[in-house]
């Protein structure tokens, strides 16, 4: 098992678009796909993730491991060839690594 760190959207929201994400622990090994998409948070766009699970269980991810987002690039949604969307803040090596091995 290796877990990672992924900061989420919280389901409450859906319907709010409101500001409210909580950090979450998933295990790498049940993701079976994640794909850019771009959120509506407080009336502004924002590049996201939707991670799908093998328990069937589906995120909106505003923050994502670095190793993930290098693979990913929001260039078809944005209009621009830019480099993909990592925000560092609280998701350095150290503390993104994997937990359990």
């Amino acid at each position: 098992m290796s877990f990672q760190k992924f900061r989420i959207l919280n389901e409450s929201n859906v319907q709010a678009y409101e500001k409210q994400e909580s950090d979450l622990l998933i295990n790498t090994d049940h993701i079976i796909s994640m794909k850019p998409i771009k959120i509506v948070i407080d009336g502004e766009l924002v590049k996201g993730y939707w991670l799908r699970l093998s328990n069937g269980k589906k995120y909106r991810a505003t923050k994502i491991p670095a190793q993930f987002a290098k693979h990913l690039k929001h260039e078809d949604l944005m209009g621009s060839s830019e480099a993909p969307f990592v925000d560092t803040e609280d998701f350095d090596e150290d503390t993104n690594g994997p937990l359990l091995n």
